[in-house]
């Protein structure tokens, strides 16, 4: 299977969005409208308390991509349905049971619509989408310590997305393979780096898996993980990266 169909990227992610920083509890919306390198003014849209992650996708069907907010103060994710002009609606919050630092999107039922999972604290908490921008109650998985972040691929080729969290007090990444009706697998821990925090999937030896990249917090490199094409990944190579990553 080549690596173009292992993992999620939403195709009308072609804006640009800004989240505020901790604290500001709002998320800012910058529009291309001159050059790729240029923006228009920032317009503020409020979110719930402590926003720390946003992700894309369309939940409900109009063509048009939505946003996503992770909020680390109120257990909560704000969906903002796009207008299609560039502007967005009104938060709807939606209850996720954990303090989340990571969100991402994917079908993950295989029903064709977008669902959304963030993780937090231990646990990845999944929300399964219903098309209309409303969502299952929420259902949680283990994902290993200190889940830092959170980002999806089909790691094993079985056409069922998986999850990959970035664990920062463990050092670790910790894969949940899907079963494919929205349900994983327990999760299996994979060495990183020091604090594990940003990850990032792509096919870095051009062998058609997904490998994985992370950054690791505080201590100036990142770490790539080859992917083995089974979900599983072998001894992590460090790369400087110069600065503090995270």
């Amino acid at each position: 299977m080549r690596f173009s169909r292992l993992f999620h990227r939403p195709k009308e992610a072609t804006g640009l969005s800004a989240l505020g920083r901790r604290g500001s509890h709002r998320l800012e919306a910058l529009e291309d409208r001159t050059a790729p390198s240029l923006f228009g003014p920032a317009v503020p849209y409020a979110v719930n308390f402590h926003p720390y992650a946003v992700a894309v996708a369309d939940f409900d069907g109009d063509g048009h991509p939505d946003l996503v907010t992770g909020n680390n103060g109120a257990m909560t994710a704000s969906v903002l349905l796009n207008n299609g002009d560039g502007s967005f609606q009104a938060e709807r919050a939606v209850p996720l049971g954990i303090l989340a630092q990571g969100v991402t999107t994917g079908d993950f039922n295989g029903d064709g619509l977008m669902d959304v999972a963030a993780g937090g604290q231990t646990v990845v908490s999944v929300l399964l989408g219903r098309g209309d921008a409303t969502f299952r109650e929420y259902q949680t998985f283990a994902a290993g310590i200190s889940v830092r972040s959170v980002t999806v691929a089909d790691l094993d080729g079985d056409g069922a997305l998986d999850l990959i969290a970035a664990n920062r007090l463990g050092d670790t990444v910790s894969v949940l393979r899907g079963v494919g009706d929205g349900r994983f697998y327990s999760f299996r821990q994979y060495r990183a780096g020091p604090e594990a925090a940003a990850l990032a999937v792509g096919d870095y030896n051009g062998d058609g898996v997904a490998d994985l990249a992370v950054t690791n917090y505080g201590v100036g490199d990142g770490s790539v993980l080859l992917g083995a094409g089974d979900g599983s990944f072998g001894v992590p190579a460090r790369y400087p990266t110069g600065a503090t990553s995270g």
